[in-house]
């Protein structure tokens, strides 16, 4: 309840979360095929109303994701989980992380490429 007043006083207010991240591009480089391979995307709100990440989306299976579930305040830092299997994969990948959130962008792409060379 508290959030959402604060959520609403906010808006009101014209105030807004602003997503911004590190590295929003990352490369993995060259790896095995069947590794798994473990990002992180580190972000800062540095809009001044809180942000809450609402959803997380992937665009395949072989690749898995995790993100705060509290709101993170104003000049705070949190990260993006992502995990990607390398399995059944070879060459070069290039897969995309779609965040949703109530930051004045609504919906903020990650990116990860790299290589999976074949057994």
């Amino acid at each position: 309840m508290k959030i959402l007043l604060i959520l609403l006083i906010s808006t009101l207010l014209g105030a807004s979360a602003v997503l911004s991240f590190d590295a929003p591009v990352q490369d993995f480089g060259e790896v095995p095929e069947g590794k798994i391979v473990n990002l992180k995307y580190r972000f800062t709100n540095t809009g001044d109303s809180p942000l809450i990440i609402n959803k997380v989306t992937t665009d395949c299976g072989c690749t898995a994701s995790s993100f705060p579930r509290k709101p993170i305040a104003p000049g705070m830092s949190d990260h993006i989980s992502v995990q990607f299997s390398t399995r059944g994969k070879e060459g070069v990948q290039e897969k995309r992380v779609s965040i949703v959130s109530n930051a004045s962008e609504d919906e903020v792409i990650l990116k990860f490429t790299g290589t999976v060379i074949p057994h």
